[in-house]
This record gives structure tokens, C-alpha cells and sequence, in this order.
């Protein structure tokens, strides 16, 4: 079957009035619109009042999703403070024992051997070292540590980095032609992109 009509179909099986689609139309149209690019498809519109009415129908969609999303919006609320008293106690008293093996395991690091790891019937327990870091001592900020190190010479070729990269700003506004431009490599290019809006408004049949 051709790839429109198929497309058409299963469009029209999902945008009829209050009919919802089964699962399989919705993931046929999901698979289809998935395996084929932009610049492949032809549009199924051939006047602008179509494009109006599908419009119309995609409001209808936004309105219905909106409905649902609400429901299920209040329902996931409602779980999740369920779950929320349900679970508390537990949460506090697994977060103590955690705090509590911490703070049990750095007390007592000279009992850990090489491999910093004691392993227990029931899990294990580990000090590991972080990556070091650089950080600036009280006081003191990167720009006076920058001055510092350049005062002081042979550390400035090592501790300082020069990050080079492109003017791309200045490119832009400098408004050279393609040729100039095209001597050091560099091309401006523009891409097109679509927006649509469907209009909120009273729609008949939808509370």
C-alpha cells in the first residue's frame, strides 16, 4: 500500500471525533512517522482550509491529552503521598544506619587493609580516595592565584591555559562575503525551522 494512504488512515483512525485508536493504530503511526525522514514524507493537505481543520484537530488532541494528563497527574500525586507516609520511618531509620556505618568505618580506617574494603555477611563497606582536586585556599580567588603565578614566572607557561577558539560572533557581524570567508574555511549557512500553534479555544464536545 502506498506510503500516503497508509499514512492517511492511520491518521483519520486517530483524529475521528471522540474515537480513540486501538494500541496497535497508535503504534503503527508511532512506527511509521519513526522510519521515515522529514524530507521523505509528502503531506496528505492539499488546501489551506485542511490545514485549518487539522488544526482543529490537533486542538481537540491537546485538549484530550490535557484532560488525561490532569487525571493521571492527580492520581500520581495521590500515590506518591502515599507512599511518601507510608515509607518515612523506614527512610529516616535506613538514612541513620547508613550515617552511623560512616561514621563507624572512618573512626576506625587503620583496621582497613590495601584494598580499603571489609566484606560482612551481609554487604561490605568501603573508603575509597576521590580524584584530588584544585581548589583556592581562604581568601584567596583564581585571578589573584593567575597574577601570582605569572609574578612568580616559571610556572606560568604550565599553570596557566590559553583556551584559542573562533570568533564565531565576530563572524557574524562582520558580514564578509561567501569567497573571503571560504579562505579560511569557514561558511555561514541558515536553517529554516517550522512552528505551528493551535489556539485554545471552546471546542464543542469537550468538557
Amino acid at each position: 500500500m502506498d506510503d500516503q494512504i497508509i499514512l492517511q488512515t492511520l491518521m483519520d483512525s486517530r483524529l475521528r471525533g471522540k474515537d480513540r485508536p486501538t494500541n496497535q493504530q497508535t503504534n503503527q503511526l508511532t512506527n511509521f512517522m519513526a522510519t521515515k525522514k522529514l524530507s521523505d514524507q509528502t503531506t496528505t493537505l492539499q488546501t489551506w482550509d485542511e490545514v485549518n481543520d487539522s488544526l482543529h484537530k490537533i486542538a481537540r488532541i491537546n485538549a484530550t491529552v490535557a484532560k488525561f494528563s490532569s487525571a493521571a497527574e492527580i492520581k500520581k500525586l495521590k500515590i506518591e503521598k502515599e507512599l511518601d507516609e507510608q515509607t518515612a520511618t523506614f527512610i529516616q531509620q535506613k538514612m541513620q544506619l547508613e550515617r552511623d556505618i560512616e561514621l563507624f568505618a572512618k573512626d576506625n580506617r587503620d583496621a582497613f587493609d590495601e584494598s580499603r574494603t571489609k566484606l560482612f555477611t551481609f554487604g561490605l563497606v568501603k573508603l575509597r580516595w576521590l580524584p584530588k582536586k584544585v581548589s583556592m585556599l581562604p581568601k584567596w580567588t583564581i585571578a589573584k592565584a593567575i597574577a601570582e603565578i605569572k609574578r612568580l614566572k616559571k610556572y606560568a607557561d604550565d599553570f596557566i591555559r590559553v583556551k584559542e577558539e573562533i570568533n564565531k560572533d565576530a563572524i557574524q557581524a562582520s558580514n564578509l562575503p561567501a569567497d573571503e570567508l571560504a579562505k579560511f574555511g569557514v561558511v555561514m549557512t541558515q536553517d529554516e525551522e517550522f512552528y505551528y500553534e493551535s489556539f485554545k479555544t471552546e471546542l464543542p464536545g469537550m468538557e
